[in-house]
């Protein structure tokens, strides 16, 4: 993009401004400003990298350590999401509002906690499903311990993930942080246990 600016004496830039806005004691330039520095200096000629080494790695550790918490939260959602076999694009609110309906379900299944109205669904259920009431507890029950199985799973290989990533950062191995957060940025929608697992040691490898 081509800016109006006025430079300082040390050819910094010195920000984006309309012709009549400029401060009349700077000199003035209209130059084609690359974006991508983090701070833009004008040699005359041409934008150059202002920033000291320090300046750019602090960024690249916000900007990563901003990617790396969006990416861990997101998959811990999904994986709730999946635990009770619900897509995220219900919404974040939906998924946990009905996740603790499961487990309260869950408990009533399973005699931990007595309430005679999610009983009375329960049996309204197998009368549905055409089963007893015991094999619809027994399927309430079963199906609740499997989706938190699959969920420990999960979290916890995200959980290594995002570990391994801001370790990663700390040493300023930024071609590491990157690529695992990129595996962690793209993990497929559908994912088994096994195509998890072989994820998890990708990471780890890095």
């Amino acid at each position: 993009m081509r800016v109006s600016t006025f430079l300082l004496s040390n050819n910094r830039f010195a920000g984006n401004y309309e012709e009549d806005n400029v401060p009349s004691n700077r000199g003035i330039a209209s130059v084609v400003y690359e974006n991508h520095f983090l701070i833009g200096v004008w040699n005359g000629s041409e934008w150059e990298e202002g920033a000291t080494e320090e300046e750019i790695n602090s960024k690249k550790v916000n900007d990563l350590t901003i990617r790396i918490t969006n990416s861990f939260t997101y998959l811990r959602q999904r994986a709730l999401a999946s635990s009770i076999g619900k897509p995220i694009a219900l919404g974040w609110d939906y998924i946990k509002e009905q996740a603790d309906q499961y487990k309260y379900k869950y408990a009533v299944a399973n005699g931990d906690i007595i309430d005679a109205s999610m009983m009375a669904s329960i049996e309204d259920e197998a009368q549905d499903f055409g089963i007893t009431d015991q094999q619809m507890k027994d399927l309430i029950i079963d199906r609740f311990l499997q989706g938190q199985s699959a969920y420990l799973f999960f979290t916890g290989m995200i959980e290594r993930g995002r570990t391994k990533a801001l370790t990663k950062l700390e040493a300023l191995d930024f071609e590491s942080a990157e690529a695992i957060v990129v595996l962690m940025e793209n993990v497929p929608e559908v994912l088994s246990m096994e195509d998890a697992q072989a994820l998890n040691n990708q990471m780890l490898a890095i």
